[in-house]
């Protein structure tokens, strides 16, 4: 998705082989583990959600055969941790609401399921930024 919200992204390059990486607000980046060859006759598509050998970052499986990158990288220093703890308590505690950095399950609540996901991803220790 497109960062006006459209689906798609359009980018001008010069054909060759590229890696693709996509981040998000609160989540850890993803990277593909491979290159693709783009061009702008060959536009490539790239789903992220296909498979988990496709990433070179740790993803979880959200449903049968889904994948997702993992939440609770608040402050996007590549690694879940309590630093990112802070950052979420910090507007649990402020009552915000929205999208926010802190509302982890995009449900424009920051809550206990939202420190929920965070610890999850903190306890398998989460994390790898790619380059």
């Amino acid at each position: 998705m497109d960062i006006d919200g459209t689906l798609g992204v359009s980018v001008e390059l010069e054909p060759g082989h590229y890696s693709l990486a996509v981040g998000h607000r609160n989540h850890l980046m993803l990277k593909n583990s491979t290159t693709q060859y783009l061009s702008p006759t060959n536009a490539g598509v790239w789903d992220f959600t296909a498979d988990s050998g496709q990433y070179e970052a740790a993803v979880v499986e959200v449903e049968s055969s889904v994948w997702a990158a993992r939440a609770g990288d608040l402050n996007r220093d590549g690694f879940v941790t309590t630093r990112d703890y802070f950052i979420w308590y910090g507007s649990y505690e402020a009552g915000q609401s929205g999208y926010r950095v802190g509302d982890l399950d995009g449900d424009g609540l920051i809550s206990l399921q939202d420190y929920n996901l965070w610890l999850s991803n903190a306890r398998a220790g989460a994390g790898a930024s790619p380059d």
